[in-house]
């Protein structure tokens, strides 16, 4: 388990005394997250559960955690997880799902 020293991302926001980023600093998050997830959906991993919470930062880089409800090698799912603010409409709905859930995931968490 690695440790984060600057804590989640909205503990990082509040210690810094801030409510959003600079548009330089979001692009900066955003460009880690989607090499994050890009990694995850190479090997088909779902990771189901992103938000802000789940984003932890060590020394300046992003480290995804909480993959509690991640499902690895499986191409879709039906199985309703996550926090609900964050589920992609096809998750709600009852549907099947692939691991493009989780880009529905990283929007909401991005404009929050």
């Amino acid at each position: 388990m690695q440790l984060c020293s600057d804590g989640d991302l909205d503990k990082y926001m509040k210690k810094r005394g801030i409510r959003n980023f600079s548009e330089k600093e979001a692009i900066y998050f955003l460009e880690q997250i989607s090499c994050a997830f890009k990694r995850l959906h190479k090997d088909k991993i779902m990771h189901r559960d992103f938000k802000l919470d789940n984003i932890f930062i060590d020394h300046g880089n992003v480290v995804l955690g909480d993959l509690g409800f991640a499902k690895k090698g499986v191409e879709e799912s039906d199985e309703q997880l996550g926090t609900p603010y964050y589920m992609a409409p096809e998750i709600f709905d009852g549907k099947k799902y692939t691991n493009s859930a989780d880009l529905w995931s990283v929007g909401v968490t991005f404009y929050e």
